[in-house]
């Protein structure tokens, strides 16, 4: 029987479990003192000797994710030093709207979320064919494009990206299909 004890964010495992591995779930919500990242509890416990087994991180891939777009929203202005304009709070709240219409495959399947020196924030996926999906999300539009192996790139421009999620999650699930 496996019997996880969970402490710092850890959860260890029986020995008998995958040779005494040790799982580290930096998703899991810290208790111990406000504003200092999840991640230094996991590697003080990790340094202070208290694990000496094999260490697995587990990925949230929703959670990662919307993570990404809280420090994209939090970007000041310049934010990479050649006059970019900060992500809008109205557009980073599209994109985590947007990340909740995902199911776990197509949100699995994110090659890359990045912000863009418009105040927009781009999502990716890519194939094992190098096709590729890239979705621009914006504050009032937002604008996709899709590069084909064999066929001509699809692009697409629209106002309300709530109204056309049908369409969009269609174009995913194609990607990440393929």
């Amino acid at each position: 029987m496996i019997t996880p004890a969970i402490a710092n964010n850890i959860i260890k495992f029986e020995p008998s479990f995958f040779d005494n591995v040790c799982i580290c779930a930096p998703y899991i919500p810290a208790k111990s003192i406000p504003g200092v990242p999840i991640g230094y509890f996991v590697n003080e416990h990790l340094l202070s000797g208290n694990v000496t087994s094999n260490v697995i991180f587990i990925n949230n891939p929703y959670e990662t994710t919307l993570s990404k777009l809280e420090e994209f929203i939090s970007l000041n202005k310049n934010w990479d030093g050649y006059g970019a304009m900060a992500v809008t709070i109205k557009a980073g709240d599209n994109a985590k709207k947007f990340l909740t219409c995902l199911n776990d495959i197509q949100i699995e399947n994110i090659f890359d979320v990045f912000p863009n020196p418009h105040g927009t924030i781009t999502f990716e996926w890519e194939n094992k064919l190098g096709e590729k999906l890239s979705l621009d999300i914006g504050e009032n539009n937002y604008s996709y494009f899709i590069t084909y192996l064999n066929k001509n790139p699809k692009l697409f421009d629209g106002k309300d990206i709530f109204s056309s999620i049908r369409e969009i999650t269609s174009e995913i699930n194609n990607m990440v299909r393929e």
